[in-house]
């Protein structure tokens, strides 16, 4: 059994992420020899930035935060259509900072012999043209999921997941959120009740 799983870019983890990256470029394109280690955590309509940066680039934070966040799509129609309680918002979300300097015993040690927080990074690519090199479960669990995020019918937060026996489907999941369900049962309902009145 194989199984998969994707998530879209509007998944808490992957908005965490994105933040980080938009951050990450902004501070590159001041200063190429920025040292960067944050964490972005993310609950109801606040946004943590905790951890060390090093750099001579003008920082704006709040700004970077609320533009990646406009970027992913969780603007303020996006959370009246969905509920506030239930979505970023990137005109009121609230940004918190708990950066510093790296410490300067790290510096040395990364400027003279350049060890500091390195990782590999493995994947595996197929011999399948029509999976687009990727296994076919993570194929199919991706296809998927961008389809129904870029349909807007799940919103932006999608998880799927596809399981795969011998090559042959065995299981798909879709998760959105319960609060999505809800708002798009009632839409369904009025629909349904316009065209019954007509």
């Amino acid at each position: 059994m194989q199984i998969s799983e994707y998530v879209s870019i509007g998944h808490p983890d992957k908005t965490a992420d994105y933040i980080s990256e938009y951050i990450l470029d902004r501070l590159i394109e001041q200063d190429s020899k920025t040292r960067y280690a944050l964490e972005v955590q993310i609950k109801d309509n606040f946004v943590t930035l905790g951890g060390e940066i090093t750099t001579n680039a003008k920082t704006d934070y709040d700004k970077w935060v609320k533009q990646a966040i406009a970027d992913i799509g969780y603007t303020h129609e996006y959370a009246l259509k969905w509920g506030k309680e239930n979505a970023l918002d990137c005109d009121s979300v609230i940004v918190e900072k708990h950066i510093s300097q790296q410490s300067n015993d790290i510096a040395v040690g990364v400027n003279t012999d350049a060890w500091g927080d390195q990782g590999i990074m493995f994947g595996m690519a197929v011999n399948e043209p029509e999976t687009n090199y990727m296994t076919k479960d993570f194929y199919l669990a991706k296809m998927l999921g961008k389809t129904l995020y870029e349909s807007g019918l799940g919103g932006l937060d999608i998880k799927t997941l596809v399981a795969l026996d011998k090559g042959k489907v065995q299981k798909v999941i879709v998760a959105i959120p319960c609060y999505l369900i809800k708002a798009l049962l009632k839409s369904s309902l009025k629909i349904k009740y316009k065209a019954t009145m007509n």
